[in-house]
């Protein structure tokens, strides 16, 4: 299958400006998501300064063309203009441009700064290892210093202060750590990965997120179907363990939360726990028929980005109700849908497809690398990682967050890094410089340069 975008010319692995602005990416994603600022120097707006840089390093590098001339490169800039019509012309302009300012703003940009920075699979197992770092840090810090809302993990006055949110980047942290422990290293290094996998874990179901929990339910259920007999059995062994450690571990009214999806008299239980949880239950249907109905009624741009609530709650009036729930989605397929239209609904669900193929190609190829295994190894995690967003996706209102333009970022710039690696190593030695004449002839054969640069 043909790679997701030719480049017109070879990259330079050594240029300095790539190096600069990969360090500056490592370095931005670090210090926003690991929240070490926030128990160190709160009042140090170090991950602005260091964003600012990196965006800039990132055209100075022509980094931003590289990821521009990608399939999904241009289906995320038409995303963004369709957000952007949709808030004007949406029940809340205001809100709406507020939620593209503070949100999908400092979300999309991670797509073309990754596959325009991020061009060797050597760079890319250095920053998923990154990822791994900074999101167990912040579940250490959400641990030490977060907050509880029914017993459920959070990180209050930060991006992290719905427990949801912080159960959806603990799920890429588990897919990260998960590649890091299938490399070859040395055994203090797998116990290290080991431990920060458990802490990752820990937080996740701390978090009381079922839409997170039914995600990673998926991602097992991946796993297990492409294990080994061998394999399958080891993995029952663990997913026991860890539903055993789990149950003893877990604040009660965490495991409520869980327990009211398989069990009725769970959910028949008159603690206050069951009852908030039997109810979170029923208004998330409820919100889905609404979103449903309002991609029926606006099917074109929606009711504007971050507007759902404002219309829910005029819908409810007209029904004779006080008021509405006041709630998003919790459905991000439809939170696009209802809110910018079935159009950048498709194109959202487009994006999501183009990166699972991605890894799906980048698995097929990896056997023609020099690093098959690593090469192999983090596409197959991206791809489970993709997967478990994909499903959590169905229950939690996550479509402005970074999560698909990272993932995806990662698919495709390990993609072209695989393929223009496997090139190089297949491409014929050069021949020898020949010094050319001083005087050339007058009338040289007519040769456009084009024709001999152009790659297939």
């Amino acid at each position: 299958m043909q790679p997701a975008v030719v480049l017109r010319r070879p990259l330079v692995l050594d240029d300095p400006v790539h190096k600069l602005g990969f360090t500056l990416l490592s370095m931005y994603f670090f210090l926003n998501y690991s929240r070490i600022l926030d128990v160190t120097l709160p009042s140090l707006h170090l991950p602005l300064v260091i964003g600012l840089l990196l965006y800039a390093v990132a055209a100075l590098a022509g980094s931003i063309q590289r990821s521009i001339a990608t399939t999904p490169g241009k289906l995320l800039i038409a995303l963004t203009g369709i957000m952007i019509v949709a808030a004007l012309f949406g029940a809340w302009p205001g809100g709406s441009l507020k939620v593209l300012s503070d949100q999908w703003s400092k979300s999309f940009p991670f797509y073309f700064t990754v596959v325009g920075l991020c061009i060797s699979t050597g760079q890319i197992a250095r920053f998923l290892r990154t990822i791994a770092i900074a999101l167990t840090v912040m579940c250490v810090v959400a641990l030490w210093r977060g907050d509880n809302m029914l017993g459920r993990l959070m990180i209050d006055n930060s991006r992290f202060a719905d427990p949801n949110d912080l159960a959806i980047v603990c799920l890429l942290g588990l897919a990260c750590l998960a590649f890091l422990l299938s490399r070859k290293q040395k055994m203090l290094s797998r116990l290290a990965y080991f431990v920060m996998f458990g802490v990752c874990f820990y937080a996740l179901i701390r978090t009381g997120s079922r839409g997170a929990f039914l995600g990673l339910v998926a991602g097992i259920v991946y796993l297990f179907w492409k294990a080994s007999a061998i394999g399958k059995l080891k993995m029952a062994t663990a997913v026991g363990a860890l539903v055993f450690f789990a149950a003893i571990i877990l604040p009660p009214e965490v495991y409520v939360r869980y327990a009211a999806l398989f069990s009725d008299e769970a959910k028949g239980s008159d603690t206050h726990e069951a009852l908030a949880a039997e109810g979170s239950s029923e208004a998330r249907l409820h919100l889905l028929w609404q979103s449903l109905t309002m991609t029926i009624t606006h099917p074109l741009l929606g009711v504007g980005p971050g507007n759902f609530a404002v219309v829910e709650n005029e819908m409810a009036k007209e029904k004779g109700f006080v008021k509405g729930s006041w709630h998003e989605t919790h459905n991000m397929y439809t939170q696009i849908s209802s809110e910018n239209g079935v159009v950048a609904a498709v194109i959202y669900i487009a994006v999501l497809l183009l990166a699972l193929k991605a890894t799906n190609r980048t698995m097929k190829i990896a056997k023609h690398h020099p690093n098959a295994s690593d090469v192999y190894n983090s596409a197959f995690w991206l791809r489970a990682g993709l997967m478990m967003f994909a499903v959590s996706g169905f229950f939690l209102s996550v479509a402005y967050s970074d999560m698909l333009p990272l993932f995806t970022g990662l698919a495709f710039a390990l993609e072209l890094a695989t393929r223009e690696e496997i090139d190089r190593k297949q491409a014929p030695s050069a021949p020898a410089a020949v010094k050319a004449p001083m005087f050339p002839p007058r009338a040289p054969a007519v040769l456009p340069a084009f024709a001999t640069s152009m790659r297939r």
